[in-house]
């Protein structure tokens, strides 16, 4: 699909069972975290319901710098929580 990825609705995105990222710009990163991480449920005890993980493989660049990671929402630090990296 060529569009920006801001203008597909957060559904779309649910019918994935994992979300493979190749961005170049932390403000992308971020949205696709925050979507990512709103499809994340929990059970009644707290703890993450397994079957709403949407695992995300970020790969991308930052000016010179690039990197790979796979973030589990609600089982690994999110992309929000390591921004201090870039």
């Amino acid at each position: 699909h060529f569009m920006r990825i801001e203008d597909k609705p957060d559904e779309w995105y649910r019918q994935f069972h994992i979300i493979v990222l190749g961005l170049d710009s932390l403000e992308a990163r971020s949205y696709m975290n925050a979507v990512a991480c709103s499809f994340l449920e929990h059970n009644e005890d707290g703890s993450p319901d397994p079957s709403t993980i949407k695992p995300v493989v970020d790969g991308g660049t930052e000016g010179f710098k690039g990197h790979a990671r796979v973030i589990l929402p609600g089982m690994t630090p999110c992309f929000q929580s390591t921004m201090w990296l870039f």
